[in-house]
Order: C-alpha cells, then structure tokens, then sequence
C-alpha cells in the first residue's frame, strides 16, 4: 500500500510534464489521464467509517472514499458533490427490486411481491445518516418509470386505443379493461396499485426516518414529500383512495390509517398540504433529485393544481396555473415532434427513462426503461427509423379522426402504416389482432441506443408526464370555469395556434373546446380515459362503461386479503 501510495504522489508531482499516465499500462486511454491496469488486483480508496468521512475539513468536490458503515455494515463507495456526500455505488441506478445479473438472467429468481413493496429488502436500510436517505429516495425514484404500463393501460381504457398484441388470448387481462369486466383479482390492475403504492411506501419512509436525522439535508426531504405526492395522486386517479401511511413499526412496517371511496376529497387535500410542504422546504433549503428526472417547485405547484382540479376547485387552480406560468420557465416548442424526442422548454415534469440498464423478463415492471414503447411497437418491422415491437395498444381509426384537418399533432401522434410503407417501399411489418391500420407513434421504439438484453424492455423514451399544454389548457378551462372567456380564449389558442389550428373567439369557447383539444394534444399520453371521467361523459365515449362503478378501478383483492378492513373496497366490485 505504501509503494502504490508513492506511485500516485509521483503521478501528481509530476503531472505539468507526463500528459497521461499508465500504471501496468504501456497505453493508457486516450481519454484519461490516470489508468490503472491489473487482472488479479483492485484499487482500494481510503476507508473511512460514517464519523470520520463528515469529520473531513472542507471536502474538495469530487472527494472519494469508501464508507465503511454507510447503508449497512457492508458500506458503500460515497462522493462529495460540493454539498453533501452522496453514495455512487448506486449510481446506475437498477431497479433495486431484482438483484439481476447482466449476463445469464435466468440463474436469477425475483424476490417477489410482498403487499407493500415489490423488493421488500430496499426496508433493511436504516436511513440514520444522509447517504442512506439518498439511497433510500433513490430507489423510490426507480419505480417512477412503471407509468409507463400505467399510460398504455390507460390509453387501451380509453376511446383512444384497443388492445392489439398477438391474439386475443396475448394479456388477455388488457382485453378485461377495454371490454370493462375486469375485478379485483385483474393482475393488470394488481401491478398498476403494486407500483404506485411500492413507491408510496418508500417515500413515505424516507420521509419518516429522514425527519428523524440530526443532520438532515432538508432538501431531501423536500424530495420525499414530492415522490409521496406523486404516487398518492396516481392512486387517487385510479383508484380513488388508498390507505394512508401514519408511521413505521419496530419492524419497518407501515403503520395504515382506514380508507374508503368517501375519503377521495380528504386523500387530494393530503396531496395538496404534503406539497405545500415540499415547496416550502425548496424555497429554503432547494429540493434534491435522487433518481434521474428532475424535481423542482413548478412541477409540485403542477400537481397541486391538477388536485384541486379534480376536486372542482377551479378557483385555486386558476390561482396555481398561473403562479406556473407567470414563471417565464416554460414555452410552447414550435416544433412539435422535438417535444418527444428531447426536453425541451415545453417539459415540466418528465420522468427519465434509460436504455441503458439492463432489465429483465423476471420483473419486467421493474425496468428503468420505458415498458411501452417495445410492447406498442410495431410488430415484426423491418425498415428505417423504428424497431419492431409487439403491436398492443392499437389506435382507432375515430382517433385519426378526431383530429382537424389542418392539425399538425395528428402525423406526429399517430402512425398511418399504410402511409409509412408507401413512403418507404423496403419496409416490411405484420398484422396483429385488431390491427386498424395505426400505431402509437410518440413513443414507438427508435433504433439506435444502447440495445441491451430484452431492449424490449429498455427503450430510452422520457415519459413526458406534465408538459406546458397541459398547463395552459388547465389554466384555459378554469378561467372559463370562473367565468373569465377572454383568458380562457387566450390561453386555448395558444396551443390551438402552435398545431396550426385557427383561433376560437372568447364568446364561442365552451368546456367542448377544451375536451377535444386535451385529446387531440395528448394523444397516447394516457390521459384520455381520466379527462372523459372527470368531465362526466365516459359512457357516452366508451363502450360499457358503467356510470357509478368505473370511474375508479377495485382495489386488488390481495391488499384487501392481506390488511383486512382497513381498506374498503370500491361500489361495483
């Protein structure tokens, strides 16, 4: 230890002179200016325990050590990023709910669903120390890319989309939501309340033990409560309500307050007041992002007006939308197809989704990657621009349809393949069932990337969860819900104009306007379904749907099953 340790105090001496320098390397990479080469040894950083690492004066950014007793006993390599010291043993991010390995997936069995968490095992962290708060916020972050599933399920309930895939009998738990028999045992519906409240639990954990640390950065907890919103209100779209976390037991286990359909408004005012709380925090202290997607203040006031919406509160919304607005943060890119591949000042909250981390068949929720685009591609393709895909999540010919005719949005939402072929002679697909003729463009797979194991699995397609659409048409609908047509005029055609689409006077703008023109701009985006119930016209649009009974799904029988009457199951099912 002592030789290699003279070794590097040479290296840096007399590094002004020696461009690069190799160690067991006559060729150093190019791109580096240090290369340590061996087959049979490591290279072994300094090994500091919690205490001694925080008691480093003045830590240079980019500070490494290995933290003996940071995130358990087994410790973990940390950085110091400038602020605080920050664990990079993680800083692939896998799922942290299969421990896979990267070269033969099949010796690998998945730890399995228990009721409140996909992998169980993230709850050994402690969470005493900072590093282990970070580690904790980041595997909460990991399952945000499972709205993925959640957007395709939505848009198949939809009037937008039908099934697809192979057969009839390929999921046929999808063919249960569009044809609306499905029940609380719909394994479909399982994963959707699986996920979101997996990532509940987790936030609210790290939130639970973080505000128990001495030191605490606060902008983690910021963090907490923004990922704890987040899932409840994607439980509360779907579901309606759910049971809420009051604390931990001695054995980490959630501590459950009773729910019921009736507590839906109570569920939204939780949502609202946890997000107030992590605004207040940033404000002060900032708010961290764990994971990849980025988290900052406009995308909570985001969440806060989409909850006050639903609760017909149009007159805070109003107030909140235009809080976002008046930011000067955001803009319509001219360039509508840009808005899908890249992020763009249209972007409020997108979720980051990578190609390349590997995933596997074994939890395939549990992907960083973006779940639909593979299973919505087209099936069997051959030919420029896209890979093939497994054909579910088909659009309607009425979708096309429903567009103007002059709207740009159409050709960039949806592909016509019939068009596509004709326009590129070599290109080859297959029919799947209920083939229409269209396909989910937004989020089809591209060639290019990482392609890894199952890249079915993997595509690098950000999930583009909140854009500033949504945000202007919000603000457009309560402005002429609180009886302002001039704004909500102006504010409607904003988006209407940047399709190519002519303006609608402020005596003609009616909640119609606004109905057709959230279809036509989030097209596959998964929001259809949600906007046609929360309008109260789903049964008009959607074939069997049972007005009193589908306006949330059941609440899966296991979780039932498993915490008994502290949950009440929804009317209908």
């Amino acid at each position: 230890m002592k030789k290699i340790l003279i070794i590097i105090a040479g290296v840096f001496f007399t590094e002004t002179v020696i461009a690069q320098v190799g160690i067991n390397t006559q060729n150093p990479d190019p791109s580096s200016a240090l290369e340590i080469s061996s087959t049979d040894q490591g290279f072994l950083p300094p090994r500091l325990n919690y205490d001694q690492t925080k008691a480093i004066n003045n830590p240079a950014q980019g500070l490494i050590v290995y933290c003996t007793d940071c995130m358990g006993p087994q410790g973990t390599l940390v950085i110091f990023n400038g602020e605080i010291w920050s664990s990079i043993s993680y800083s692939t991010h896998d799922s942290g709910l299969n421990e896979v390995h990267p070269h033969d997936p099949e010796d690998e069995i998945p730890s399995g669903f228990d009721i409140f968490d996909p992998n169980p095992e993230v709850f050994d962290n402690p969470v005493s120390n900072n590093v282990e708060l970070e580690l904790m916020l980041s595997k909460a972050n990991d399952l945000l890319t499972s709205y993925a599933y959640m957007v395709m399920l939505a848009e198949i309930a939809s009037d937008n989309s039908v099934k697809g895939g192979e057969s009839y009998s390929d999921l046929s738990t999808f063919n249960d939501i569009e044809d609306f028999v499905y029940n609380p045992t719909n394994s479909a519906i399982l994963n959707v309340w699986n996920f979101m409240y997996a990532g509940y639990n987790r936030a609210s954990y790290a939130y639970h033990k973080g505000a128990q640390i001495q030191d605490v950065f606060p902008a983690y907890l910021s963090e907490a409560l923004f990922l704890k919103s987040f899932y409840a209100y994607n439980l509360i779209e779907w579901f309606g309500h759910y049971p809420s976390i009051d604390g931990y037991d001695d054995d980490n286990k959630p501590v459950l307050v009773n729910s019921d359909l009736s507590h839906r408004t109570e569920k939204l005012y939780e949502v609202i007041d946890m997000l107030y709380t992590a605004i207040s925090i940033a404000e002060s202290d900032g708010v961290t992002s764990s994971g990849r997607s980025t988290i900052d203040k406009n995308i909570m006031l985001s969440f806060i007006a989409k909850s006050f919406v639903k609760m017909g509160d149009y007159g805070n919304a109003f107030g909140v939308t235009q809080q976002i607005i008046s930011s000067g943060q955001y803009g319509l890119n001219p360039n509508y197809q840009n808005i899908f591949d890249f992020r763009t000042e249209s972007s409020v909250f997108d979720i980051d989704c990578t190609d390349a981390q590997y995933a596997s068949w074994e939890c395939t929720l549990c992907t960083q990657g973006n779940w639909m685009s593979g299973f919505q591609g087209i099936r069997s393709y051959n030919g420029p621009e896209f890979r093939s895909g497994y054909g579910f999540n088909i659009p309607t010919q009425e979708s096309y349809d429903s567009f103007e005719l002059s709207d740009i949005r159409r050709d960039v939402a949806l592909l016509d393949i019939s068009d596509w072929i004709f326009q590129n002679p070599t290109a080859s697909f297959s029919q799947g069932f209920q083939h229409t003729g269209f396909f989910n463009k937004k989020y089809l797979p591209r060639q290019g990337g990482a392609e890894l194991n199952h890249p079915q699995l993997t595509y690098g397609n950000d999930l583009k969860v909140i854009r500033y659409a949504e945000i202007l048409l919000l603000h457009a609908e309560t402005s002429l819900r609180v009886g302002n047509g001039y704004e909500a005029a102006a504010y409607l055609n904003q988006v209407r104009n940047r399709a190519g689409l002519s303006s609608i006077g402020y005596n003609d703008v009616s909640i119609d306007h606004i109905i057709q023109e959230r279809r036509s701009e989030f097209m596959g985006e998964g929001k259809r379904f949600f906007d046609l119930v929360r309008f109260g016209i789903a049964s008009q649009y959607i074939s069997y749907f049972q007005n009193g009974v589908h306006e949330v799904f059941p609440i899966p029988r296991d979780f039932i099953d498993s915490v008994g009457d502290l949950i009440v199951q929804n009317p209908g099912y």
